[in-house]
């Protein structure tokens, strides 16, 4: 990031810290599938790599790409455009996420999620009070006041005992039980104990724990790969994750 005299300005390094895309953004997210979204002058559109444009700034909010798809805002609704800046599925929902192994959950109206395919059909009625997306086949939903898990016929296979309930990662998935935090396989036998004051998906083998006030990484086994020391912690990506020191400052680390 780079200080202007009127604001901030966002660029993109590589992983060896070598500017590869100017801070020239008001605002950008992460690279999905090749591409990311930026901000210039409160219009959303895409970039390469190379920072070339793929999709001009256009649109009022974007979502990241996911299986050649990401959902945009226009007039008050949701659809979704292909790579090449095509509106593939023309804006209806009042709310999407993205796709995730063909599926994307979705509003319609109401406050009631359900799930639609990649051609914009809906494949699960809209009957969930919350959901995720569907990873290993499988996705938390929210049925009344506690979370279980469907499978893409929408049957309940983990039957809703959780307060909270995440996506699965490397066969894990994150769940909160009275307050603590823990990881369940995929049939939903406990894998690692609740015990945690918060947490997150798995990624690359490792997830990012929190216990006390402190940060760190524990393996899906629950051992403890890099001990609790941060304010903060995020995902590893490519062999790396940001982490927020005592001081608050901003390092990268490795595994």
């Amino acid at each position: 990031i780079s200080q202007t005299e009127t604001r901030p300005k966002y660029g993109f390094i590589s992983a060896n810290g070598e500017i590869v895309a100017d801070p020239q953004f008001d605002f950008a997210g992460d690279f999905h599938e090749g591409l990311a979204w930026v901000v210039v002058n409160d219009k959303r559109g895409f970039i390469d790599k190379s920072g070339k444009f793929l999709i001009e700034p256009q649109f009022e909010l974007v979502g990241d790409f996911s299986d050649g798809l990401a959902w945009f805002l226009d007039l008050g609704k949701r659809g979704f455009l292909d790579m090449q800046g095509k509106k593939v599925i023309h804006p209806q929902f009042d709310y999407t996420k993205t796709f995730s192994e063909g599926f994307a959950a979705v509003v319609v109206s109401g406050e009631k999620w359900g799930f639609i395919n990649l051609k914009g059909s809906i494949v699960i009625p809209p009957k969930y009070a919350a959901c995720g997306d569907f990873h290993s086949g499988l996705a938390a939903v929210k049925t009344g006041d506690l979370w279980g898990y469907i499978n893409t016929n929408d049957t309940m296979v983990i039957h809703p005992k959780f307060d909270e309930a995440f996506e699965f990662s490397c066969g894990r998935a994150l769940v909160n039980m009275n307050g603590k935090y823990g990881y369940i396989d995929s049939v939903g036998r406990p894998a690692i104990d609740t015990r945690y004051d918060n947490g997150g998906a798995f990624s690359e083998g490792l997830a990012h724990v929190q216990s006390g006030t402190k940060w760190g990484y524990i393996d899906t086994s629950g051992n403890v790969l890099i001990e609790f020391q941060y304010l903060a912690a995020e995902p590893f990506r490519e062999g790396m994750a940001r982490v927020f020191t005592n001081t608050n400052e901003v390092k990268f680390i490795d595994a």
